[in-house]
């Protein structure tokens, strides 16, 4: 079971020397950020006066073209919401704003607003006690939008609250804003590709592949089932994609089901594991994908 390639194993992660910002004895910087089609993750260190184990904040993230990638209004608290899903499927607009990010008024340029759902995640790692490293990752879904690509991204925290475990140590309403310049070599090489399924031994049975795509740190995969028992309760170990590198498997990051028994599921992958074709199995029954031409 190996579903860290996209984290441990690959060169799409930019490394930033960032230099802190500073307010209210709080201290942050950018470690690092990957970006493809359907993923953006972002490292931050976090380094304050006191112990802390988590900060939240808004967010606000755009390019350099002031499309706006993602935003989070609220400060979403990681003890109240451990166990719900909803901060794991809030909706991101994509939308062409008419000021930058850097600028106090952010307003929508037009009235048309191509909407993408995707997933946000957030965890926090103690490397001191006053110092965490955070975690950030955004996945798009590709139904619809995918992340635009652009050579800057800039990105927004306001109303930062810093806790000890439960307790709330301090509040900093101000906003900090960092640009990341992004490197050529990681615009360059940010591509997608399709699959197609082939050797089709679910045809006559429950599930078939209508649609694969494979970015450089994401697989998503659009199933169609066929049959009529409920199939909500499937959970991420019922759909494995194999990489043929060292022939193990990979669990689904995360797995939706819609009303009509369409499943959408994504994979945290490195793409270069994978040659033209990829192995997959739902539940007993294996299926195969060929790359486009």
């Amino acid at each position: 079971n190996n579903n860290q390639y996209s984290i441990e194993n690959n060169e799409y992660i930019q490394q930033l020397d960032m230099q802190y910002q500073t307010i209210d004895n709080l201290s942050v910087k950018i470690d690092s950020i990957l970006l493809d089609d359907f993923k953006i993750e972002l490292n931050i260190d976090y380094l304050y006066n006191e112990p802390i184990t988590s900060a939240e904040s808004k967010i606000l993230i755009t390019d350099e073209n002031n499309n706006l990638i993602y935003e989070n209004n609220v400060v979403i608290d990681y003890y109240e919401n451990i166990f719900k899903k909803t901060n794991r499927n809030d909706f991101i607009e994509y939308k062409n704003l008419n000021n930058t990010i850097a600028n106090d008024t952010v307003k929508e340029e037009n009235k048309e607003i191509d909407k993408f759902t995707a997933r946000y995640t957030s965890n926090s790692l103690n490397i001191e006690s006053n110092n965490i490293k955070r975690t950030i990752c955004l996945y798009s879904n590709f139904n619809t939008k995918k992340f635009p690509k652009s050579k800057k991204i800039y990105v927004q925290l306001q109303d930062i609250v810093l806790k000890n475990g439960k307790n709330k140590v301090k509040k900093i309403p101000e906003k900090m804003i960092f640009e990341i310049k992004l490197d050529e070599r990681y615009i360059n090489n940010r591509k997608t590709y399709n699959y197609n399924e082939i050797n089709n031994q679910l045809r006559n049975n429950e599930f078939s592949v209508i649609r694969a795509e494979l970015s450089n740190t994401q697989l998503l995969l659009k199933i169609k089932y066929s049959k009529t028992k409920d199939i909500t309760s499937l959970d991420l170990n019922s759909l494995q994609i194999w990489n043929e590198k060292d022939e193990k498997y990979i669990i689904a990051e995360s797995l939706e089901v819609s009303e009509d028994n369409i499943i959408l599921v994504n994979y945290d992958v490195n793409s270069k594991i994978f040659s033209d074709t990829i192995k997959g199995k739902i539940g007993n029954q294996e299926f195969w994908l060929q790359k486009s031409k």
